[in-house]
């Protein structure tokens, strides 16, 4: 099948966990940061969002979209197995 390379960006982070920075390998349920409020928010949050790399380019997808892409590579499922941060 084909791969797919999965790009997970967390904006309006306030910081990242002690010790963790950009590019540090996570797994499920390890602590990443700390939500924040920048830009014109009205409360702090933090905005999940992940691209994924295709032949036409990086493109923004929605969680189900990337769970699926995931689940026919065979890899785990998004909120378990790991990752990498990018700020």
């Amino acid at each position: 099948g084909k791969q797919y390379n999965v790009k997970v960006h967390y904006a309006h982070l306030n910081g990242f966990a002690p010790g963790l920075k950009e590019g540090s390998q996570v797994n499920g349920g390890d602590l990443i940061g700390y939500h924040g409020n920048t830009g014109g928010s009205h409360g702090a949050h933090l905005d999940l969002l992940y691209y994924v790399d295709t032949p036409e380019g990086r493109v923004l997808v929605s969680p189900a979209h990337v769970e699926k892409l995931l689940q026919q590579q065979g890899a785990v499922a998004l909120g378990s197995g790991s990752g990498t941060t990018t700020a």
